[in-house]
């Protein structure tokens, strides 16, 4: 099923009922299947056909969701642009993707108009609701999936430029099933989102929301109290927090357990969190926890945890979800036994169409079907996950693989120490040597050199 298909569906199904609650506006499913037709229209009216590139700079709004089921209804492709990037970082994307429209919206102007130059066409979103002379009709686009991307999300530059990750209406869907069905979410649900919609994970679970037939509700950024408030007001019953939002959530100081008890289900960071910043989050928020792991080049979430795992497997991510097929492997692609690290490779339809422009990066991320990673993991006798580090992080020294996260893990258990970093340095004898760089804890005494070593020598292999 497309997007526009489940749209027409749900507008039958449950016509009046709310779909979105955006600031003032209350979107029912009828009116959002409505406004995806009328989107569809004035793309078209701007000359966008199948295949071309539209972008999008703006706060979370829900004109983000509709654009996007309406780029997937023409079968173009539209670019969410981060708003937090500087102009030399968004000029970059905008070059790479050669959008013929630019969508902005009031809080986004200033930036987007010091980008109009290198744009066709420039229009604030705010305005396309009033276009004038705008007709649309039921069925006059092809009730269609395309086979092509219709969402192209640029991943973060950790490895130099961002990297157009295509993703279809298939990926799209796929994740949304595997949300909906793993996690139990049902039309009855209230989905509080704040995560960024220029991200992959802030969009997969409002689509798993709209596939269900639940309610979601768009703030435009994330702020402890303004959350805490919503769910009070909206009575949401599931939310997603990622690893910086719920320590700030869970630390707030005004946020009671009491204004939460409408919540059965958070979703948070699978695998990052140590133990007693999950336990607060817990004895805060009380309901189910599922920890999540995921890529953009796999349209989201690929493995979910439970409180329970979190708990007394620490550091583990979970099991992959049902639409997923998953491996660990050495550097030659041969699978590793249970305890060994390796790359979790993947496969699936959630599994994205390539790089945009970068055919050398997608051969290299797809190889025979399977999505390579890039992520070290390790699995357990009963199929649970841990991430051990980025593939790029590895240390080769004296002949060995250091992964900086398990060394990092380590340090960071130490009373004295706030915070920790290991890289590999050039060594003449071994090749690389391992270096740590700490922060100390406020207040506290700096640890003698000695101490650290014999901390780490009783707690990891040499």
């Amino acid at each position: 099923m497309g997007l526009v298909s489940l749209a027409r569906k749900n507008s039958q199904r449950y016509v009046n009922k709310i779909a979105f609650i955006d600031g003032g506006k209350y979107i029912s499913f009828n009116k959002f299947y409505a406004d995806i037709l009328k989107a569809i229209t004035i793309l078209k009216k701007y000359g966008i056909a199948p295949g071309d590139r539209f972008t999008i700079l703006a706060e979370n709004c829900v004109e983000i969701i509709t654009f996007l089921f309406a780029a997937a209804g023409i079968g173009s492709i539209m670019v969410p642009l981060n708003f937090r990037l500087a102009r030399q970082e968004l000029l970059y994307i905008i070059r790479n993707c050669s959008p013929l429209l630019f969508f902005y919206h009031e809080p986004t102007k200033h930036m987007a108009i010091s980008l109009k130059e290198e744009v066709v066409m420039l229009r604030q979103i705010e305005e396309w609701r009033d276009e004038p002379g705008v007709t649309y009709r039921d069925h006059f686009f092809k009730q269609f999936v395309s086979t092509g991307p219709c969402l192209l999300i640029y991943s973060s530059g950790s490895t130099g430029y961002p990297k157009g990750c295509q993703l279809s209406e298939q990926n799209l869907v796929a994740n949304a099933v595997n949300l909906a069905f793993e996690a139990g979410i049902n039309d009855r649900d209230i989905y509080l989102s704040f995560a960024p919609l220029f991200h992959v994970a802030g969009l997969n679970l409002i689509l798993a929301t709209f596939l269900a037939g639940a309610t979601t509700v768009i703030l435009p950024r994330f702020n402890p109290e303004a959350v805490a408030e919503s769910i009070v007001r909206e009575k949401a019953t599931f939310t997603f927090f990622i690893t910086p939002t719920l320590r700030r959530f869970v630390n707030a100081p005004a946020i009671k357990r009491e204004h939460l008890k409408s919540l059965r289900l958070v979703f948070g960071p699978g695998g990052k969190e140590p133990p007693e910043v999950l336990r607060a989050a817990f004895n805060l928020l009380s309901p189910k926890f599922l920890g999540i792991y995921g890529q953009t080049e796999a349209a989201g979430v690929v493995s979910l945890s439970t409180e329970q795992i979190e708990l007394e497997k620490p550091g583990s991510c979970g099991q992959l979800l049902p639409l997923y097929a998953g491996r660990i492997v050495d550097e030659e692609g041969w699978d590793l036994p249970d305890g060994a690290n390796g790359e979790l490779i993947l496969k699936g339809p959630g599994v994205f169409q390539g790089y945009w422009n970068d055919v050398a990066q997608t051969e290299k991320t797809l190889v025979n079907g399977w999505l390579h990673t890039g992520d070290i993991f390790r699995r357990d006798e009963m199929g649970n996950l841990y991430l051990v580090d980025r593939k790029k992080y590895l240390i080769k020294t004296g002949g060995e693989n250091v992964y900086p996260k398990e060394v990092e893990k380590v340090l960071l258990e130490h009373p004295l120490i706030a915070d920790a970093a290991v890289v590999g340095v050039p060594d003449e004898q071994w090749g690389e040597a391992v270096k740590a760089f700490l922060v100390v804890r406020e207040g506290a005494q700096k640890p003698a050199f000695s101490e650290i070593e014999q901390w780490v020598k009783e707690r990891i292999a040499g």
